[in-house]
């Protein structure tokens, strides 16, 4: 994996960080504590990932189960070690993890939150998700002890704070980010005699045609870069925010009155979607059908990809013989 000059500077952290491990377990301990001996209906959430820990009008008898709502199956093992942590004062809690995919997560998330969520859940949220939530009243605010926690600068510095509150009011609790880099095969680029990643946007065009495989009908077999085609309208928006960004553009912008607009009707909004145009419809050096994103990277079926640092764990689980620093082979 290589994190090279193009993308060190993002606008945005598609999650949140993990914070240091027994101060979680801590703050959760407090929520829990809290909600059992004061009975509050409360949500307090756990990211500016955000997850929502809501304890809905739960008593001490009643509130020995905390369901966790999660939309990555990888971070299952993370929950059920805080849930033992927890277990020193809470002896009798019983923590269940519900991991599913990320998109069935999202429209769980939706009718859920609408329709009111039965008992104690932890909800793990994206900032960028979270705020329709927020704006229309449907998570309260994080109890003192969370609260608390989250503001304190030994744990997390003003941009986690800032992603985990609204309007002032603290609302979650950082969990985790991931940053944005491009993971590239080291085997495939010395074979179409490249050393080193792209550098520039018109780079990556040019790496994108040398790498593509071709069929004896000219057909691509193996995409030169794995552009996000299809899928989640929010994914393959965040990631045409990626490229757009590298141009000097931006999705949205702020107003004067305190508003927002789209910002992408301008040069670095064309120069980004001709450069999807060329590398889909004229050099063809990827297709919608073709496989794509971290799954294709790792059968070989393409060159290079951008994507967060999730994917360095999903190589090392799945194809730990090709992980190396500086790329995969």
């Amino acid at each position: 994996m290589t994190r090279n000059r193009l993308h060190e500077n993002l606008p945005f952290a598609s999650f949140d960080t993990i914070n240091q491990g027994n101060g979680m377990i801590d703050a959760l301990n407090s929520a829990i504590t809290t909600s059992l001996e004061r009975r509050l209906g409360r949500a307090a959430l756990l990211g500016s990932a955000l997850g929502a820990f809501m304890l809905g009008g739960l008593s001490a008898a009643s509130a020995q189960t905390v369901t966790v709502w999660s939309g990555y199956p990888e971070m299952a093992p993370f929950y059920e070690h805080v849930a033992q942590g927890l277990k020193a004062k809470h002896p009798n809690l019983n923590v269940k993890v519900e991991a599913i995919a990320l998109r069935e997560h999202e429209k769980r998330i939706a009718l859920g939150l609408t329709s009111g969520v039965a008992g104690a859940t932890v909800i793990e949220l994206q900032g960028s998700t979270v705020r329709r939530y927020l704006e229309n009243d449907l998570l309260p605010k994080a109890p003192d002890a969370v609260a608390s926690f989250v503001k304190d600068k030994a744990n997390f510095d003003e941009f986690f704070t800032s992603n985990a509150s609204y309007e002032g009011a603290v609302y979650g609790v950082p969990l985790f980010r991931g940053q944005a880099a491009l993971f590239y095969n080291i085997d495939m680029f010395k074979a179409a005699g490249l050393s080193t990643p792209p550098k520039t946007m018109d780079e990556y065009t040019q790496y994108a045609e040398k790498l593509t495989k071709r069929g004896p009908d000219g057909n691509p077999t193996i995409s030169g870069w794995s552009l996000r085609l299809t899928g989640g309208g929010q994914g393959i928006a965040e990631k045409f925010w990626i490229n757009l960004f590298q141009y000097g553009g931006s999705v949205l912008e702020p107003t004067s009155d305190g508003k927002w607009r789209a910002n992408y009707a301008n040069e670095a909004g064309r120069a980004t979607l001709k450069q999807y145009l060329q590398n889909v419809h004229v050099l063809k050096t990827v297709t919608p059908e073709m496989p794509a994103d971290a799954e294709a990277f790792e059968r070989g079926q393409t060159a290079m990809f951008i994507r967060e640092s999730w994917v360095i764990g999903d190589i090392a689980s799945k194809a730990p013989n090709d992980l190396h620093e500086g790329g995969v082979t």
